[in-house]
């Protein structure tokens, strides 16, 4: 539903804006001193509603795990083997049963950094699937009279829809904001130590996503055309070995990702039980209660995923909430207050208007983001 052209000035002007807002978390966090939002916003906002930050973080990370998970179950229903699968239940349904247990020791591990053995394999993951559609999408294979036409209704020319434009181009925004939402856990830490390098790491992190956004968006598109499915590693053929073996690789580069998105899900968690409960801090911070949390956690991600079978849907919500809560409001509000409150208004008046100007646009982007992927 919309054309190669805009899509691409779009996913650009977008990512540009995705690098501006996260740098302001940098900015925000040499100006306070503090290296978490519950910490900005009690500093330079106010203790009160600390919570605030911790609940859209509790809300982020819920959002993006259960998309993560979605979209794994999406992929793995056509690789399971269908003779072994059981009469009740989907195969979607038994993808995400047979994953949840030996994914839940990982998502108990505390440190970030102990995670980093699964970030390298599902980097190479990501990259093969990518190698799969560039391929795929010049040899001719999905072409008519092609070894995996079989059929198939494939447009592999750029010239249909070049410029085309629709309501529903705003899922492309949302779905912009799931490959980004992962920058804004970790930011804050990043940050401090390195004040002047942020903006270069989130300019690698995002545009590095975004090149991989718009080369299988491209690319996918000269394949299929509008023949195109929400998740693009669907439309290949059955056959296609290399195609299943992407399947595979990127499924296995969400579960990677998972643990890292789940283990902010648990801190933030963690930290709003403490604001909450202050007389419980010691309970909270137990190995043996964050454990159980875990697993209560992952327990009910499993259950809302296997009820949530629209993928695309559970998606464009998340895309459009969460990215609205953390690529625009949060860190524009966060940053907006520290220059007001510690810098002065004067000489950053026309500063100010800028930033709280980005802060209204992402909440309209946000409200309609939410109608698009709602109403059609």
């Amino acid at each position: 539903d919309t054309g190669v052209v805009p899509a691409v000035v779009m996913a650009t002007v977008f990512a540009g804006a995705c690098v501006w807002t996260m740098s302001l978390v940098g900015h925000s966090v040499v100006l306070t001193g503090q290296q978490t939002y519950a910490g900005m916003w009690g500093q330079v906002i106010g203790p009160r509603t600390q919570w605030f930050p911790l609940l859209v973080l509790v809300i982020v990370t819920f959002g993006c795990s259960l998309g993560y998970l979605c979209l794994f179950a999406a992929m793995m229903k056509d690789l399971l083997p269908q003779d072994v699968i059981p009469e009740w239940g989907s195969p979607r349904i038994w993808a995400l049963i047979v994953v949840l247990p030996p994914l839940l020791p990982i998502c108990m591990l505390k440190d970030l950094a102990a995670l980093s053995f699964v970030s390298g394999p599902a980097g190479v993951a990501t990259l093969y699937v990518v190698g799969i559609v560039l391929v795929r999408a010049l040899d001719g294979t999905y072409a008519e009279g092609g070894r995996f036409h079989h059929g198939a209704v494939a447009q592999p020319t750029l010239h249909t829809s070049l410029f085309h434009v629709s309501p529903k181009s705003l899922q492309l925004v949302n779905a912009l904001a799931i490959g980004y939402l992962c920058l804004l856990q970790v930011l804050p830490r990043v940050a401090r130590p390195h004040a002047s390098q942020v903006h270069k790491v989130v300019g690698v992190g995002v545009g590095m996503t975004s090149l991989i956004f718009m080369v299988v968006m491209i690319f996918g598109f000269m394949t299929f055309g509008s023949a195109a499915k929400a998740v693009i590693l669907n439309s290949y053929a059955a056959d296609d070995g290399f195609a299943r073996a992407a399947q595979v690789c990127l499924s296995l580069a969400i579960l990677g990702s998972l643990p890292l998105m789940f283990t902010g899900l648990r801190e933030s968690v963690v930290e709003l039980g403490k604001l909450w409960a202050p007389d419980r801090c010691r309970d909270f911070d137990r190995t043996s209660v964050q454990d159980m949390m875990s697993v209560v956690l992952l327990l009910v991600l499993g259950l809302v995923a296997m009820v949530c079978s629209d993928v695309w849907l559970v998606l464009n919500i998340v895309g459009a909430v969460c990215g609205a809560l953390t690529i625009y409001v949060l860190p524009c509000l966060l940053y907006a207050e520290s220059v007001r409150r510690i810098l002065g208004v004067k000489g950053h008046l026309v500063e100010l208007v800028v930033v709280y100007g980005m802060l209204v646009v992402g909440v309209v982007l946000g409200f309609l983001g939410l109608y698009v992927a709602l109403a059609f």
